[in-house]
Order: structure tokens, then C-alpha cells, then sequence
């Protein structure tokens, strides 16, 4: 079987997987986009070549741009390739395409390798990664990083974890950070507002039936555009950190 450089999938997008507004959830986007990698996992010559190693995908961070998300009914196409790999992680594109093609969503995914006994993170297995058609290959990459914020007096949500957040490597699945932190938001500053930029970068996983605080900071605007905010998200559990996020938000008018 021949391994596709770029995989696409084609989607009709679903009521349940969007907001009251009609515009698709962006724990939605990310489910679709795993789907889209695990699709191309699919047509390796070993597709279970990391699971027999005892080892898993796990992500580290997302990059996203919106150009605007999906609606109701809307038929668009997911793409996405393998980039590039070192030592420790790898990186992957994905896109979310009109019908016309037209980039509606775009993220680089950075993911390592979790040793599924010892629950670590190990080096990337370059047997496993080289079956990938790779657009770079081997390179250094500079992530983006989340600036440190207090968030010793701000708003804290608390949330007991469902057994359907948990995902198959039984931690909560990743894009569940983001429904505790639009929760935090609330549904007037989701009415006004439409998101165009996340980082999010994962800590520390959060294991089934737990309880995970989320702490939500909302930045007066420091952007050349004055109809541009930031709010800054911090996942944790018992005081460790788990996750931080970095949004920043559009004004509707």
C-alpha cells in the first residue's frame, strides 16, 4: 500500500459536533484531525509497529491559526502531513479545507513517544518515525512558548473527570483541556468574541477520576489591534501543572 505524503479525509460537518452558534467545536477539530493522522497511520507498511514497542503518540503542544471554523453542514476537507522529527519529538501539519479549498483552520502538532508501562516519555524511535513520507526530515524546531502568568488571584473552575474523557492511552484526551476552558469563559464572551489563535501545551497528564482546577486569566489588550484580546488558561491537578493555553479572541462587530 502506498503511503499518502499528504492524507486528506472529507467530512460533512454534524450538528452535535458544534457550539449553540453552529460553528464546529474546537475539541471537534482536534478529534478530526487525529482522525485524518490515523488514517495515514493506516497505510504504513506496520501500522502497530509503535504499539508492539510497547510505545504511543502522545502530544506535547498545538499551534493553531483560524481563518474562521466550519458551520453546520458544511462539507470541508482535512489534510495533513508528517514534517519533521528529532531526538525527542515529532511535528505534524494539519489543515481544515472549504469544498473550495479555501484554509478555514491550521495547526502544527509537536508529539513524542510515551513508553506505555512506564508512562515516560522516551526518544523517538526513528524505526517507527521513518516510515512516515517526511516533507523535511530530521531538523530542530522552535516551539512556541506560552508566557508565564499569575494566576494565584484569578477565577478557578473545578471539574471531576468523566469516563468518556478518557482516551485510549488512559489519560484524559487532549482536546477536552479546551471545554474546561471555554466553560471558564462563559457564553457572553463566546457570543462577542470568535478565537483566531491557540497554543496550548501539555505538562502532565491527567489520569481517570480525577479532579483538575482551571484557572482563567483575561489580559486587557496589549495587541496593535484593539479589537484583539488574549486570556491565558491554566489546567492543574493538586498543584502541578498540567496544561497551559494561550487564546487570543476577535471582537464580532
Amino acid at each position: 500500500m502506498t503511503v499518502d505524503v499528504i492524507c486528506q479525509i472529507e467530512r460533512t460537518i454534524l450538528p452535535y459536533e458544534c457550539d449553540w452558534k453552529g460553528n464546529l467545536l474546537l475539541s471537534q477539530a482536534l478529534g478530526m484531525m487525529m482522525l485524518a493522522s490515523r488514517k495515514q497511520q493506516q497505510q504504513l507498511q506496520n501500522p502497530n509497529l509503535i504499539y508492539e514497542k510497547g510505545y504511543t503518540w502522545i502530544v506535547i503542544q498545538h499551534e493553531i491559526e483560524i481563518q474562521r471554523m466550519p458551520k453546520v453542514d458544511e462539507e470541508v476537507i482535512i489534510e495533513t502531513q508528517a514534517i519533521s522529527y528529532n531526538k525527542f519529538f515529532t511535528y505534524r501539519e494539519y489543515r481544515i479545507l472549504s469544498k473550495e479549498r479555501e484554509e478555514l483552520f491550521k495547526c502544527i502538532t509537536t508529539f513524542a513517544m510515551l513508553d506505555m508501562k512506564a508512562r515516560k516519555i522516551v526518544s523517538i524511535d526513528e524505526e517507527v518515525v521513518l516510515e512516515y513520507p517526511l516533507s523535511i526530515g530530521k531538523e530542530m524546531r522552535k516551539a512556541t512558548r506560552i508566557p508565564k502568568k499569575d494566576f494565584s488571584e484569578t477565577p478557578t473552575g473545578e471539574y471531576k473527570i468523566r469516563i468518556n474523557d478518557i482516551d485510549a492511552n488512559l489519560h484524559v484526551n487532549n482536546a477536552r483541556y479546551f471545554d474546561f476552558a471555554f466553560s471558564e469563559l462563559g457564553m457572553e464572551f463566546l457570543k462577542e468574541h470568535q478565537l483566531k489563535q491557540v497554543v496550548i501545551k501539555y505538562e502532565k497528564e491527567v489520569l481517570p477520576e480525577s479532579t483538575i482546577s482551571c484557572s482563567t486569566l483575561w489580559e486587557e489588550n496589549t495587541l496593535e489591534s484593539q479589537e484583539r484580546r488574549q486570556t491565558y488558561h491554566l489546567i492543574s491537578q493538586d498543584g502541578n501543572r498540567c496544561a497551559n493555553i494561550q487564546m487570543e479572541w476577535e471582537e464580532i462587530v
